[in-house]
Parts: C-alpha cells; sequence; structure tokens
C-alpha cells in the first residue's frame, strides 16, 4: 500500500485530519506503520474481512465522492464510482485533486 499511497501523502491527510480537530491521530499513525501501510493492496487490504465489514475503505468514498453544492451543482472528488469529469495524468494528479 506505502508504495501507492506514499508516506508524504499519509502526512499530508493527516495534516488535514489535525486541523479539522481530529483526536488520537497518534493511533492512526501507528496502525499505519505497523501494519496497514506494508500490506499488499488487494489481497491484503481491500479483501480484508474486518476492513470491510467497519466500512473503513467503502464508506468514506462513498459519502465524499461527490458533493452536492447549494448552488445546484456537483463537486467530484477523483474516484471510480462517480463521474469524474476532469483528466488524471499521474499519481500526483490524482493527489492533488482527491485532496
Amino acid at each position: 500500500v506505502d508504495e501507492v499511497f506514499r508516506p508524504e501523502m499519509l502526512e499530508r491527510v493527516m495534516a488535514r485530519m489535525e486541523a479539522a480537530g481530529m483526536q488520537e491521530l497518534d493511533r492512526v499513525r501507528t496502525a499505519w506503520r505497523a501494519d496497514y501501510g506494508s500490506r499488499r493492496i488487494v489481497s491484503e487490504f481491500l479483501r480484508d474481512g474486518s476492513i470491510g465489514k467497519k466500512r473503513l475503505v467503502s464508506m468514506p468514498d462513498r459519502v465524499t465522492n461527490t458533493i452536492q453544492l447549494a448552488s445546484g451543482g456537483a463537486a467530484y472528488r477523483p474516484a471510480v464510482s462517480n463521474c469524474y469529469p476532469e483528466s488524471i495524468g499521474s499519481m500526483e494528479d490524482w493527489f492533488e485533486k482527491w485532496m
């Protein structure tokens, strides 16, 4: 996982979470470094039944991939489950748009 979602990406997400006032982020970092980051993406992360049961991947994606705006329009975060309208040329490009 950490070859695709690199440590610097994790730190940017963690900084946003901290800015939003989320608690116990040290536990998140510890779990990521000790377990999740070193897993194989599909067989050990996405297919992990305990992650699936808790909806740790699917639910956040479902509720944040398309945001209905007060103006009546929509804002899209790049995801396979929505109609993201822009081209994504690289992982860095995707991450910037995802953030």
